[in-house]
């Protein structure tokens, strides 16, 4: 998938320097009928993770434990990736990004009844933010200047605002700063209102969004006039107007509009053109306009009509959710009907363009008069993309339910011929039962088929196979597996492929889950390098009886393929917590196994897993072609500290270096 997401545990303060979360970043309370100092308290929440490949968020899953001795953990896939230690009451930050659960961390003092008082930083990751924070009154309340991150800061959104605070509300002239300039802003009247001219923003802003609004906001704090949309091309300095409507006196949309989609980026530049009538309501005809990367031009592609209540109506040519050009390119509308009160209606083409400028059918089925799926459908994977031509072939019943046999079918080659790869059968309820064999969803760079039993209740039972094919079209061999009990919870021995496998990065884990579904005593690691027909142990370690890392371990870098053959070596303490010194190892290509060690350093040993004393560390790029590490130091609070070089370990040539204050 190319989602780069570490492992690494966020190192966390004493308790005048508990983690804290910025102005604006989303938040929820525990339930409150919850004991949150609860030893068993578990909770699982939804967050958001920006994906380098498809350049858009995804939604992905993390889990909160609280224990006894004031813990809060956050863990990601099985792994903790923030720890928090406190004495004080407080409930976890819900966080609604990713990096941000491993990487931000708030720092200060706390005055009298637990409240921030004076001057509070940011550190992302070991890094002080530049002049991120500002100060707290006795009471609690943001006042003076302060600079923030924006609620969706990462890695792709280094993104800030600037701007004073009176009693904890914005006050006066605020700026958005982006790449050190200063790309918009506005001002706050009596209770945080905008007022007059703004600049803002466009919701889903990133590195390959880079969309700004234009308007101005009347004394009510509503939009009014005329708005537009301004639109940078990464890589691109200029920003070009490309859209824009007018609001009207009460802050409503009338007239003609030119909208952006709400998934629009680079890879896919779509427009939505048409008019609102004087209650805010589309209607009549509304069109659908999309510029292929590297062109200029905007090409109408689909579109249909509203109703004067603003319901689709007659014939309709719809984009797909996840339409886009670019590597992973998912042109495909929806081309149907919709009756009087906007039901789609009988036949629903699904068309594809591969690339040639050309759509051809290549899926749809019936809808009744009720709008439900009917009949025979072929119907696109999930993750259908111009490398995963994967469609689903079937039937649905009368209540629009999915039965008897479906088959799932695989254009390898790109050129409209699939061929059946895999499938099964649904009882009349819609559950899978039976034997099945199933696509990976990222089958297009992994070449994963699983195939086992599905229970009558629809659960994974029993033995399941994981079959890997090396080539396009050969045939698969098993390459891992294991047993589900009758409830579909891993138990026995298994073998497990890694969740980024793929041909560059053929690895597996082998280990033992109890009864509970918990990963415990000793996991192995194995990798295959290309062209190696054998798998060898490269790593490895132990699990206790709560499933957490335990004693020695040797891990594999979040960035392992052929071309980075990085290892991590060093200890977990009894709360699963790296301690101690840690080590580096890598493996040249041709060095058949064997590691040598190129950097590491230490945690600190008070069970925050702090990064102290020298460190040398790797470049992010880091690869056979770019042997660059960084080689500093960090002080007692896990901060990074005075000089800290840039070294490549081949030459042992310095390129550069940095200096960090205190």
């Amino acid at each position: 998938m190319g989602i780069s997401c570490s492992s690494q545990l966020q190192k966390s303060k004493e308790v005048k320097q508990t983690i804290d979360q910025c102005n604006g970043l989303a938040f929820v309370n525990v339930p409150q009928n919850n004991n949150i100092n609860e030893s068993n308290y578990s909770q699982e929440y939804e967050c958001l993770l920006f994906d380098s490949y498809q350049y858009k968020w995804l939604k992905v899953k993390y889990q909160i434990r609280i224990i006894k001795d004031n813990e809060i953990i956050y863990f990601y896939n099985g792994q903790i990736i923030r720890l928090i230690k406190t004495c004080l009451s407080l409930e976890p930050k819900i966080f609604n990004n990713l990096e941000q659960i491993q990487f931000l961390e708030w720092f200060g003092r706390y005055g009298k009844n637990q409240k921030k008082v004076d001057k509070w930083a940011a550190n992302w990751n070991g890094y002080i933010l530049q002049k991120v924070g500002g100060y707290y009154t006795e009471n609690d309340q943001k006042v003076g200047f302060w600079k923030e991150i924006v609620e969706n800061y990462c890695s792709k959104v280094l993104l800030f605002e600037e701007g004073e605070y009176h009693d904890n509300l914005r006050i006066g002239k605020w700026k958005y700063i982006y790449q050190n300039k200063m790309i918009g802003g506005g001002s706050f009247q009596f209770r945080q209102k905008k007022i007059g001219k703004w600049v803002e923003l466009w919701e889903n802003f990133c590195d390959y969004t880079q969309v700004i609004q234009k308007g101005e906001y009347n004394i009510k704090g509503m939009k009014v006039g005329q708005w537009d949309f301004f639109y940078c091309k990464w890589g691109e300095l200029e920003y070009k107007q490309m859209g824009g409507g007018l609001y009207d006196k009460e802050g409503i949309k009338i007239g003609k509009w030119i909208e952006l989609d709400k998934g629009f980026r680079n890879i896919k530049q779509v427009t939505c053109n048409g008019k609102y009538n004087v209650k805010g309501i589309k209607i009549g005809r509304w069109d659908f306009y999309y510029c292929k990367w590297g062109e200029l031009e905007y090409q109408q592609i689909g579109g249909g009509s509203y109703n004067k209540e603003g319901i689709k109506i007659g014939k309709w040519i719809e984009l797909d959710e996840g339409f886009c050009g670019g590597l992973y390119s998912k042109q495909v509308v929806y081309n149907g009907e919709y009756n009087m009160d906007g039901i789609k209606i009988d036949g629903w083409e699904i068309n594809y363009d591969d690339g040639h400028g050309i759509y051809r059918q290549i899926g749809g089925g019936l809808y009744d008069k009720k709008g439900i799926k009917i009949s025979g459908w072929i119907e696109l994977d999930e993750c259908f993309s111009s490398v995963q031509c994967v469609v689903y072939i079937g039937e649905y019943n009368t209540r629009g339910i999915k039965i008897d046999r479906w088959d799932i079918s695989y254009d390898k080659n790109g050129d409209g011929r699939y061929s059946q790869m895999g499938g099964g059968s649904y009882d009349y309820q819609g559950f899978k039962i039976g034997r099945w064999i199933e696509l990976d969803e990222r089958f297009y760079c992994k070449q994963i088929v699983y195939s086992g039993v599905y229970n009558l209740k629809g659960t994974k039972v029993s033995r399941w196979d994981i079959n890997y094919q090396k080539n396009r079209g050969g045939k698969h061999k098993y390459i891992g597996g294991g047993q589900y009990d009758k409830d579909g919870i891993k138990i026995g021995r298994w073998t497990e492929l890694d969740e980024g496998f793929y041909y560059n990065k053929q690895v597996v884990y082998e280990g033992q889950y109890d009864l509970k579904g918990l990963k415990i005593s000793r996991w192995d690691i194995y990798y295959k390098k290309i062209g190696n027909g054998r798998y060898k142990k490269i790593g490895g370690g132990s699990y206790n009886k709560d499933g957490t890392k335990v004693g020695k371990w040797v891990e594999l870098w979040e960035k392992f393929c052929n071309d980075a053959q990085v290892t991590f070596k060093g200890v977990y303490n009894k709360k699963g917590l790296k301690t101690g010194k840690w080590n580096i190892c890598q493996c040249y290509q041709d060095a058949e196994g064997k590691y040598k060690k190129i950097g590491g350093g230490s945690y600190d040993q008070e069970e925050n897993q702090k990064k102290i004393g020298r460190w040398i560390e790797l470049d992010e790029g880091f690869a056979s072609q770019k042997q660059v590490t960084y080689i500093g130091i960090y002080n007692m609070k896990g901060i990074k500290i005075g000089t800290w070089e840039e070294i490549d370990i081949r030459s042992k040539e310095k390129f550069g270096e940095a200096q960090y204050d205190n």
